[in-house]
């Protein structure tokens, strides 16, 4: 498990910034306006990420941008997330 306090740099995936907290079908409108609040750079490393399952190596390619730019940004994404569902 991942403390929110602490930024993952072994290779553990950023989902688990999410992990404990399960979400049903229900819960899909909620998900998608929380997906909808991110910035659009946000929404597409996280798309990227999530829907495609693109590494941050891959994404940092496919963007033109540094791997560790990447990794730090999608911290952030699922941070927010993370807060924002748990609020």
């Amino acid at each position: 498990m991942v403390s929110i306090d602490e930024k993952p740099d072994d290779g553990r995936a950023f989902e688990e910034l999410l992990s404990g907290n399960e979400i049903s079908i229900t819960d899909g409108e909620e998900v998608r306006q929380m997906f909808l609040s991110m910035t659009p750079e946000e929404r597409h490393i996280v798309g990227l990420h999530v829907v495609c399952g693109y590494t941050s190596k891959e994404i940092g390619r496919i963007l033109g941008v540094r791997e560790s730019t990447i990794r730090s940004k999608e911290y952030r994404a699922f941070l927010k997330l993370r807060k924002e569902w748990l609020d």
